[in-house]
């Protein structure tokens, strides 16, 4: 909400905040529903306190991931944080890490507070001012149901509130009344600069998934997500969806027993993936993990595996049936195709960073593909629905020690957008990212979290340069010898006029020669 090309903010053409806030006694709570349409990491919340009637105190902020069985929306880990005292305008409260978020998926921000608020009602519905929602970047927030841009496959409402409950990151508190289609001033950010050694999955942070027995009914299979990379990268995680209890449903009463990758094309396992006994753990803890307990991993981090930039894979999980009644896994379909609650998610292939996972029509012989029923492990060979059983890997970017290109930092626009003010805001408790275009490093406009100033950006541009992994050294104005203006990659030794030490894009070391003076 930062007011630019007619979003809601302070200065907007449209609708600006309230200058007063709504009376009332007690416990308030209130929600922001989004989604990520490109890969991207939450970074914190903005929040805006109209007046002093409105409580300055710490206020607590919390994040939900919202399937279409609105009965199982789930809290984010790692989502929960407190501010200080909050002052007057727009103030940010940063999360402890950034949060990669799932592409597509609909989640909401939540705050809590007590007594009176900020409201401005009559705007996210259809003939209100923001009828087709309001978009930034990578972030759009949806419009009321009934409007231009409705939430994905949910039923409640836009922004949201709540009574009576002051934490925001437990179910009593999850607002779920309307009223008018208002806009309740609760804002979030989101980068899509990845952070240093940043890993990357197709459901990260996404504590739901389809519940136990699904299309399970004990029997044994080898179930196989099929993906692709971008680029190389060493193998973190296998994850796997162990479903936890919700409403009538069960959890799953065991784990996966065995788990690796298989390459397509050879129908052979990829050598160091195979595990045919699992220590599963916890996310995102990493404690040994129990039936239903969510997302669970098998730890790949220190095996070495390198996966090629390029090559189909299929992530494979299996478990030994028949075991009448003794389910371990979900079946969500359609998900792959069109026809069902979630094929929007699917129906068009998942991407996250590097990671791809192509739709039914893309994968052979389709994709989830199984091996079963009731088989040993084998290759993941056969298909008959669009399902999806959530396999999932987690991988990080292979990387060369050294500056980066230019042309990876071209392909990895370095980007931070949010809803909110673009300058003059009070700061809360924590300050905004630093950003940095360049060499030259700043805070995010109006927060004195630095001393040296961006260059000024166009009129109605709210976009800030971030540092991020494919900004070279001399980009990021630290101390290195680099070469040329910091936009070509190498480094070179002493002040760049004396030979050095060069192979290749100039990240590692190799032979030296005479004449390597400009």
């Amino acid at each position: 909400m930062d007011g630019v090309s007619g979003r809601p903010g302070t200065g907007s053409s449209g609708t600006q905040p309230p200058a007063a806030s709504t009376g009332f006694t007690g416990w308030y709570g209130t929600g922001t529903l989004f989604q990520v349409t490109g890969t991207s990491w939450f970074t914190g919340y903005w929040w805006y306190r109209a007046d002093t009637a409105q409580s300055g105190a710490a206020q607590e902020f919390a994040l939900w991931s919202v399937p279409p069985d609105n009965a199982r929306r789930l809290f984010v880990p790692g989502s929960h944080v407190t501010s200080g005292t909050l002052g007057a305008g727009w103030n940010y409260v940063a999360l402890a890490a950034p949060l990669l978020l799932t592409r597509t998926w609909p989640y909401r921000a939540v705050t809590t507070l007590q007594n009176n608020f900020p409201f401005t009602a009559s705007q996210l519905g259809a003939g209100m001012p923001y009828a087709g929602g309001i978009t930034s970047g990578p972030l759009n927030v949806f419009s009321a149901n009934g409007a231009g841009n409705p939430p994905l496959w949910v039923s409640e409402p836009q922004t949201s509130y709540q009574t009576g409950n002051s934490d925001p990151a437990v179910a009593a508190g999850y607002p779920l009344q309307d009223n008018s289609s208002f806009l309740g001033w609760l804002d979030i950010q989101v980068t899509d600069t990845a952070p240093a050694g940043a890993a990357y999955s197709l459901w990260p942070n996404l504590p739901w998934a389809d519940v136990a027995g699904t299309g399970d009914n004990g029997d044994g299979y080898t179930m196989g997500l099929q993906f692709r990379l971008s680029q190389s990268c060493t193998l973190n995680k296998i994850r796997f969806w162990s479903a936890p209890a919700a409403g009538a449903a069960p959890a799953v009463l065991r784990l996966p027993g065995r788990c690796g990758i298989w390459d397509v094309t050879s129908q052979t396992v990829v050598t160091g993936t195979d595990n045919p006994s699992p220590a599963w753990k916890r996310e995102p803890a990493g404690g040994a993990a129990s039936p239903g307990d969510g997302w669970v991993y098998c730890d790949y981090s220190g095996s070495g595996v390198v996966l090629a930039a390029g090559t189909d894979y299929k992530a494979a999980v299996w478990a030994a049936g028949p075991a009448a009644g003794q389910w371990w896994r979900t079946a969500t379909t359609p998900f792959w195709a069109a026809g069902g609650a979630y094929s929007a998610a699917g129906q068009g292939g998942a991407v996250n960073g590097p990671v791809t996972a192509p739709n039914a029509a893309g994968s052979s012989p389709g994709q989830n593909s199984w091996h079963g029923p009731n088989l040993a492990w084998g290759y993941p060979g056969s298909y008959n629905n669009p399902e999806n059983d959530f396999a999932d890997i987690e991988v990080t970017p292979a990387t060369i020690a050294g500056a980066a290109s230019a042309a990876a930092a071209a392909a990895q626009p370095a980007v931070q957008v949010s809803m909110r003010p673009a300058a003059g805001t009070a700061v809360g408790t924590a300050p905004a990212p630093a950003v940095a275009t360049l060499s030259h490093v700043t805070a995010q406009a109006g927060l004195a979290a630095a001393t040296a100033i961006a260059p000024p950006l166009p009129a109605g541009i709210d976009i800030t340069v971030r540092l991020g992994p494919t900004t070279s050294r001399a980009q990021a104005a630290v101390a290195a010898a680099t070469q040329g203006d910091g936009t070509a990659a190498g480094i070179i030794q002493g002040d760049g006029t004396a030979a050095g030490a060069v192979q290749g894009d100039g990240a590692g070391t190799g032979p030296t020669t005479v004449n390597r003076r400009p």
